[in-house]
């Protein structure tokens, strides 16, 4: 069985993670045009 609290953590960090690569395409994608 996994640990739930380890699965949030998880969670939690692709999250960030996502978060940030999603801004960085943003302002490349702006600075760009």
């Amino acid at each position: 069985m996994i640990d739930a609290n380890l699965c949030f953590i998880v969670y939690e960090a692709v999250r960030k993670v996502a978060s940030i690569l999603y801004r960085m395409i943003a302002i490349g994608y702006i600075s760009t045009r």
